[in-house]
């Protein structure tokens, strides 16, 4: 029995070394993949980014950079399109605000200009906000930008404003 396992040993063990090892060492070089990325894809798509655990560890938000924003003083509002580069992912964020609900939603901007909204609008509840973020998105090769408004339609007389896409 000891010598099967002596055998089996001596066996698997270069192969699994080299089924684990080489595809990430090859990974690594590959420069447009960036080395921290857990990119999750289209399993955020419609998550919170502040409890969609991609980790033990980490939430989407935990890295999150505000690439774009954009201000209105008739609402006092500053409406955020944040980033995730580890999950590589995009969602809106508000502050401010009149006494009301708002709406904020992602649309998809095409490069002749089509824009085509994402996922569903989340609906920001006015008073104490228990959160001021939209659901997140997979953004992977698109351009994408925030939208908030005041109807779960983010279309005109509804929208107040847009961030500049990313």
């Amino acid at each position: 029995m000891r010598y099967m396992r002596a055998v089996l040993a001596t066996i698997l063990t270069p192969v699994l070394t080299i089924l684990i090892v080489w595809p990430s060492a090859a990974w690594a070089d590959d420069p447009d993949i960036p080395r921290t990325a857990w990119y999750c894809g289209s399993t955020c798509n419609g998550t919170d980014p502040s409890s969609f655990a991609v980790s033990p560890y980490q939430v989407c938000a935990d890295d999150a950079t505000t690439p774009k924003s954009v201000a209105n003083s008739a609402h006092s509002l500053t409406l955020q399109l944040r980033y995730s580069p580890y999950c590589r992912t995009v969602w809106g964020r508000i502050y401010g605000g009149k006494t009301q609900n708002y709406y904020i939603s992602l649309k998809q901007v095409y490069s002749d200009g089509y824009e085509e909204t994402r996922g569903v609008s989340r609906e920001i509840p006015y008073g104490s906000r228990p959160y001021s973020w939209g659901w997140q998105w997979d953004d992977a090769g698109v351009r994408i930008k925030a939208c908030v408004s005041t109807s779960w339609s983010a279309e005109p007389p509804w929208l107040i404003m847009c961030t500049a896409p990313y």
